[in-house]
């Protein structure tokens, strides 16, 4: 898939393909191959959505477009915590994901219950068995992703800069009462990131923080919900290692009808009269 350098040579790429469309069409302009792995397959055409290579490249091109083509282009970039921190803010053309990324975006649209329906083998004896278990494996993965997530909030808001890289959520979740030591993963991210702060205090500033699947990032939320699975539900390691492969592959109409996001990709549309996605 081809990388982009700049946000000038996305808009070179994307004004050609918006010549051999027509202007019945338009350009969505996403982050990476990703974004075009879950939203790919509801697209009009394949060929209306670029992937720039990165947020910056994202936004960059969003501020070099013509006021006079302006309507031809929809730019989409990940929340992470970027609109807390007030260092993002949406415009007409730019869609900013409802949570911290389009992952989570589609786990709360649903996308969690085919994956519980495919994985674990009881949620199939009926609807009601689904519907428990899925709440079970997205309560607990949300309970244990949030615990990182509040320190990644804190880390945006605050610029303290902290490395995530190396974390691995399970460890800090206990197998039997199914509890997560947040001042443990504090302690972690503070050791790994060589960061001066005092992991109580930022425990504990981070425990003010707001919860839920909206301060979850996706590579967080996807880990504890392998986390879950394999733990509470027996699910095998082997099967759950292309766990986020399998997300995008449920990422069907249904559940990008459900998406946050798709209001404003329909208001852009309509504002427009240009055709990005087939839902």
């Amino acid at each position: 898939m081809t990388r982009y350098l700049s946000g000038a040579a996305v808009l070179a790429e994307a004004r050609l393909r918006s010549d051999a469309l027509g202007s019945g069409f338009g350009i969505l302009i996403v982050e990476g191959g990703d974004d075009v792995r879950a939203l790919g397959r509801c697209c009009a055409n394949l060929d209306l959505i670029i992937p720039a290579g990165g947020k910056p490249t994202v936004l960059e091109a969003a501020d070099q477009v013509h006021r006079d083509e302006s309507d031809r282009y929809l730019f989409m970039v990940d929340c992470d915590y970027d609109v807390p921190a007030g260092t993002l803010t949406g415009r007409e053309n730019l869609l900013i994901t409802t949570h911290p990324d389009l992952e989570v975006d589609m786990i709360a649209a649903g996308v969690a219950r085919d994956l519980v329906l495919q994985l674990v083998p009881r949620a199939s004896n009926s609807e009601g068995d689904l519907r428990r278990i899925t709440d079970a494996v997205l309560g607990h993965a949300t309970a244990l992703a949030e615990a990182a997530g509040r320190l990644r909030h804190l880390s945006t808001v605050e610029s303290l800069e902290l490395s995530f890289e190396r974390l691995k959520l399970r460890k800090y979740r206990d197998k039997t009462s199914r509890c997560v030591d947040a001042a443990r993963i504090a302690r972690a991210v503070v050791m790994n990131s060589g960061s001066d702060e005092s992991a109580g205090e930022l425990a504990q500033r981070a425990s003010e923080v707001g919860g839920g699947l909206s301060v979850c990032n996706g590579h967080d939320l996807v880990e504890s919900i392998r986390t879950v699975l394999h733990q509470d539900f027996g699910v095998p390691y082997n099967r759950l290692e292309s766990l986020d492969d399998l997300l995008r592959s449920n990422i069907t109409r249904d559940a990008l009808a459900r998406w946050p996001g798709l209001a404003r990709v329909r208001h852009w549309e309509r504002t427009t009269r240009r055709k990005v996605l087939n839902v």
